[in-house]
């Protein structure tokens, strides 16, 4: 009789334990799928700029974007001006990125 009860706690501990990789997965999908879409309008804003003053913007700022060294997204213009990257952290010492001149995230 114990080893039943013993059994069905550990059968519950396992069910708890992959609920909560299941939620911090979960959980990861929507930052990774809200990064991806904030960058995605960023460089849309910074291709409607780079179309309205023939150059690219300076920083986020003078696109009227908040813009914080904490990120979670990050702007710099490259190639002496002519391209630009995107990016955001995804995991330590990881980021993705979106190139300019390949017009697309890796």
């Amino acid at each position: 009789m114990m080893f039943m009860k013993m059994h069905r706690y550990i059968f519950a501990a396992f069910g708890l334990l992959a609920l909560v990789i299941i939620a911090i997965y979960g959980m990861n999908v929507v930052w990774v799928k809200t990064r991806m879409k904030e960058g995605n309008a960023i460089v849309q804003s910074v291709e409607l700029f780079r179309a309205k003053y023939n150059r690219l913007p300076n920083s986020l700022s003078e696109m009227g974007l908040p813009e914080s060294e904490a990120g979670p997204l990050y702007y710099r213009k490259e190639n002496d001006g002519k391209d630009y990257i995107v990016w955001y952290g995804t995991s330590l010492g990881e980021s993705t990125v979106y190139y300019s001149h390949d017009k697309k995230w890796e």
